[in-house]
């Protein structure tokens, strides 16, 4: 009778004790009449035997796998999926609203966007000066220098000694009693979705990843504990999502604060000023200039302004305030003479009048100037009919160069061609162009 391998194993198991008494009895009896069987067994005895005599070293390794390495996963709770999807639904919806929020205030800053100045009494706006336009600057018209600026600028040692006031007042009495109507103020943005709602998918967010985490956690806890398996910790990409996870929910927490507690305005609108008389800054059409040569408008810390003034001819003195120009409310006074009743002038030595003088008043006292503002002046021909050199025209505010005034010496923008000059400032008091007596 020919063993087999089957045969061989219950052999093995029989002199290891293994097998029932059966199957010990059955094994006994085919060894009583098989003497092939009898020789496999007496094979296994001397294997045994050999095999425990030799000297037992220690594995080099546990060679046991674990879970990970044979591809056996904790199975997820029916649960887990739910607290998952309703998690990451909540969270997109909180970045969709909150950019929709975010979206509002840009929205109606981009529609109160306007050309580069208003017509008469201007509105609140965060919108700095505008550049020159292009087509403003004639062929071969160039930006002069800081160096240039500052030798052309620079007064003489008698000039800076010399009284350099120009005589004219101004005080809240003195001005008209017809002023500019004033512009609407401008209107409170309300956010297109309630901080609550938001803050209530920030929590729901946040409360339903922590309950997807935790359900997890113990249902991978309770599987290696029935499997007899250590329990593994996170791994590098799940310390990195985890991480991202809570810093993606900080930045949302802080941004939804943020815009719950920041008071957004709409700019009032602005209106174009047209200049059909060609490429010259003026006159301005019919309709779109302020004649009144006085005004009284007020400064918010926290809001820009642009105030512009026409003479009966047309030519424009533009006045761009940013927001924190002052450090509280003010109140600003615009004065400008008109032109049948010019005012003295009294210029410092070695200086030409331009045509163009105006005082911009903080009231009821003098404040300092936070931030720089911009003034532009558009001048006629006949302005500038004594200046041998156009470029070199400069605006003076009490006697001083107006560009320095600033921490940081401003550069002119003059534009010869089209009659213009616009100049940083950070003063106030009497502004006159004018320009070195060559």
């Amino acid at each position: 009778m020919t063993t087999t391998f089957h045969d061989a194993e219950l052999l093995s198991a029989y002199l290891d004790g293994k097998l029932s008494p059966a199957e010990i009895s059955r094994i006994e009896s085919r060894l009583k009449t098989d003497p092939e069987l009898r020789l496999v067994i007496e094979d296994l005895r001397q294997a045994r035997a050999i095999l425990r005599q030799l000297p037992q070293r220690r594995a080099p390794r546990n060679f046991t796998l674990t879970p990970k390495m044979a591809g056996i996963k904790p199975p997820l709770p029916r649960i887990f999926p739910i607290f998952q999807f309703a998690s990451a639904i909540s969270a997109i919806l909180l970045i969709f609203t909150f950019a929709f929020n975010l979206s509002a205030p840009i929205a109606a800053t981009m529609q109160a966007a306007a050309p580069m100045y208003t017509a008469g009494k201007g509105g609140g706006s965060d919108i700095g000066p505008a550049a020159a336009p292009s087509d403003l600057m004639g062929a071969g018209a160039a930006a002069p220098t800081l160096e240039s600026q500052r030798n052309i600028a620079a007064p003489t040692a008698a000039a800076e000694s010399a009284p350099a006031t120009t005589e004219m007042s101004i005080t809240a009495d003195a001005l008209p009693t017809e002023l500019p109507a004033p512009q609407p103020a401008p209107q409170i943005i309300h956010l297109p979705v309630s901080p609550q709602v938001q803050y209530l998918l920030l929590g729901l967010a946040a409360l339903l990843g922590a309950a997807a985490f935790l359900v997890r956690a113990q249902t991978e806890r309770n599987w290696f504990k029935s499997h007899a398996v250590q329990p593994t910790g996170l791994d590098k990409n799940q310390m990195l999502l985890l991480l991202a996870g809570i810093m993606l929910a900080l930045g949302l927490a802080a941004g939804v604060y943020w815009l719950a507690n920041t008071t957004f305005y709409a700019p009032a609108p602005l209106q174009p000023l047209t200049f059909p008389g060609g490429d010259k800054g003026g006159p301005a059409a019919s309709g779109d200039k302020n004649t009144s040569n006085a005004g009284i408008f007020t400064l918010s810390p926290d809001m820009g302004y642009n105030y512009s003034y026409a003479d009966n001819a047309g030519y424009i003195i533009a006045i761009d305030f940013p927001a924190g120009t002052f450090e509280t409310a003010t109140e600003v006074a615009f004065y400008a003479p008109p032109p049948d009743q010019p005012a003295s002038i009294s210029l410092p030595d070695g200086y030409l009048f331009a045509g163009r003088i105006f005082q911009v008043t903080p009231l009821p006292q003098l404040l300092p100037v936070l931030t720089p503002y911009t003034i532009t002046i558009y001048y006629s021909d006949a302005d500038v009919a004594s200046i041998a050199d156009e470029s070199s025209l400069l605006l003076l505010v009490d006697g001083q160069d107006a560009a320095g005034t600033c921490p940081t010496v401003s550069i002119y923008e003059r534009f010869p061609e089209p009659n213009m000059l616009r100049v940083n400032v950070c003063a106030t008091g009497s502004f006159t162009l004018a320009a070195p007596a060559k």
